[in-house]
């Protein structure tokens, strides 16, 4: 037997042994340790069954039929590998991603008119765990329907795990979330009525966090859709990235293990373990972030002393002292992450965070965050302001500029509609400012003030999880003013909205109400509703070369027509405005595209879509 015969044999056995032990809830190894086998087992052996098999839990006699398979994803492990795949799938660098979290926890579907809850199994044969249904709930805490239709990943949340009293089969605690699902969710076990009130599994629905950006958005904030994913409080092992375009999606077809039109970026833990120094509170947007401050350690070549702690609750949860023995995580290669924590006999005062770090005034704890006391606080907005600043899109509004007029102009500049307010009088009493920057300030302001688009006040708003692509969705189909006038649960009908966004959306534009008012009265608002947004070929141009009116100035005027402005010609492109020949009209003949001149386009936009 060769060298490499017997490392393939080696990875076989240790793959099938801990695949077993993984869904009879035994002491297999970590993920991480599990996937690089696979990894080296593809290099060795590229076509290996095991490499394309769908993995799944035992058989029993209480078997369902999916009808339709309920595949696996395809896995990579790098970021590099990540864009590789959007660059090879994807159609152009406007092409459309839906990020999510994957859920770390037992696959499952339901089917309504046979009331059945099924597992995935191996995609094309489930087991049958109706009976544990009174153990599930949807993330508002609700009871599922079993008269329903639904399909997504079952978990236990890192509290609800904190919290079971449950024990596998032979006495021991669960070792993670994720055995704790398998084990209570063995058909086998049907002491259901004994687990009732001692444990609370959630049903998370695959598209209910899903994030909408093309690659260059998804490379650009990679790190932080991560760490927001993180800061749920739910088991992850990965992100999943798949096309928005369902229609594109479906036409790429599937092989025998996944589809072609999704992937997902699976996690590779490191683990480091340091000691507890202290911690702090930082500004977010709106709310306290609590950092913790550790004994410096490397992880993955780089150096790690103050990983987050997401949000307040966590801080109260771990329950901090001096001197704690702190395990840290590096998912994915990027965001440090604290596991466990430990109390040792070195272990002294607890830890607390009561002043907030930039007035010195109390905290208050409003789960699951900590916020200060004084709503005035430059702290708790200056950052929301900058980032609301450049959703509206006014420019030279840096943070250390936003900083500058909160301070000088803390009367006027107490919601984004101070922006409105500033005069260019008041910029040059602030220290700093000149004729030119305070001029060149204002114009850009007041270039918003004349174009503002509903969907950018509306995420200038800084409501949690409702961003840029989730305001743009909202307002196509509903005005500002429809949405305010919603009941809660209406919202969470809504297309992209889910039960926690609803809830705040309904409580941010309450909180926000007076704010909109006052921009409809200084802004002239430009509605989305009924625009076309998708790059059909009826709807989409693209402008190239020197015109009569500046280039933002013609995008502006086609979208408010409904256009949908490209920044390439492609093959899916509508309509090509040029002002002579260019590599653009010269690729707008190849695909057949439609060159026009700027005054043709203007006689068309009266009758455009």
């Amino acid at each position: 037997m060769s060298v490499n015969q017997f490392k393939i044999t080696e990875l076989e056995k240790a793959i099938d042994l801990n695949r077993g032990l993984y869904w009879d809830d035994g002491d297999c190894v970590s993920d991480s340790v599990y996937d690089q086998w696979l990894v080296d087992l593809a290099v060795l052996d590229p076509t290996n069954y095991r490499l394309s098999s769908i993995e799944h839990n035992k058989t029993s006699s209480l078997t369902i039929k999916h009808a339709v398979p309920m595949l696996s994803l395809d896995k990579v492990y790098s970021k590099e590998e990540v864009s590789a795949w959007m660059t090879k799938t994807g159609r152009g660098p406007d092409e459309e991603f839906v990020i999510s979290p994957k859920y770390d926890g037992i696959a499952a579907k339901n089917y309504g008119e046979a009331k059945i809850l099924a597992t995935r199994g191996d995609g094309e044969n489930g087991e049958n765990i109706s009976g544990h249904l009174p153990l599930i709930v949807d993330r508002l805490g609700q009871p599922l329907d079993p008269n329903a239709d639904f399909m997504g990943e079952i978990i236990l949340t890192d509290k609800n795990f904190a919290e079971c009293t449950l024990t596998r089969k032979d006495g021991r605690p669960f070792r993670n979330p994720r055995n704790a699902v398998g084990g209570i969710c063995n058909p086998q076990r049907t002491d259901i009525d004994h687990m009732l009130g001692k444990v609370q599994l959630v049903m998370v629905g695959y598209d209910q966090d899903g994030i909408v950006m093309t690659q260059e958005g998804i490379e650009k904030n990679w790190d932080s859709t991560m760490e927001n994913f993180l800061s749920m409080g739910y088991p992850l092992d990965g992100m999943v990235i798949a096309l928005r375009d369902k229609k594109y999606y479906d036409s790429l077809g599937v092989t025998s293990h996944h589809p072609r039109g999704s992937m997902v970026f699976k996690f590779k833990d490191e683990e480091v373990v340091t000691t507890l120094i202290g911690a702090k509170l930082q500004s977010g947007k709106k709310q306290l972030t609590p950092v913790a401050k550790i004994a410096p350690v490397e992880i993955g070549g780089v150096t790690i002393d103050s990983p987050t702690l997401h949000n307040g609750k966590t801080f109260l949860d771990f329950n901090l002292h001096y001197g704690d023995k702190i395990t840290i995580v590096r998912r994915g290669g990027v965001i440090p992450y604290i596991a466990k924590v430990e109390r040792t006999k070195d272990s002294i005062d607890k830890v607390k965070l009561d002043e907030c770090p930039s007035c010195g005034k109390d905290v208050e704890y409003r789960e699951p965050h900590f916020y200060c006391s004084d709503d005035q606080c430059a702290g708790n907005f200056e950052y929301g302001l900058t980032v609301a600043a450049k959703t509206l899109g006014i420019d030279n509004l840096g943070q250390s500029t936003v900083a500058k007029l909160i301070e000088d102009l803390d009367w006027k500049l107490i919601s984004i509609s101070g922006f409105f307010l500033v005069s260019v009088e008041d910029l040059l009493d602030i220290e700093g400012f000149g004729k030119k920057s305070a001029d060149r300030l204002i114009s850009n302001i007041d270039k918003v003030r004349s174009n503002l688009e509903d969907w950018r006040l509306l995420a200038a708003l800084n409501i949690p999880n409702i961003g840029e692509s989730i305001a743009k969705d909202l307002t196509l189909v509903h005005t500002i003013s429809e949405l305010r006038e919603k009941t809660e649960e209406e919202l969470q009908l809504l297309d992209s909205i889910g039960p926690g966004r609803a809830t705040n959306l309904y409580n941010g534009l309450i909180t926000h109400g007076t704010t909109i008012d006052e921009m409809d009265e200084m802004c002239f608002v430009v509605q989305s509703k009924g625009k076309i947004i998708k790059q059909d070929a009826d709807t989409t141009v693209c402008f190239s070369g020197t015109f009569s009116m500046t280039k933002a100035e013609l995008q502006t005027l086609a979208e408010a027509h409904g256009w949908t402005v490209a920044k390439t010609v492609t093959k899916n492109l509508g309509l090509l405005v040029s002002a002579g020949t260019s590599s653009k009209t010269t690729k707008a003949d190849k695909y057949g595209v439609k060159v026009v001149t700027e005054d043709e386009f203007s006689t068309l936009l009266t009758g455009a879509p």
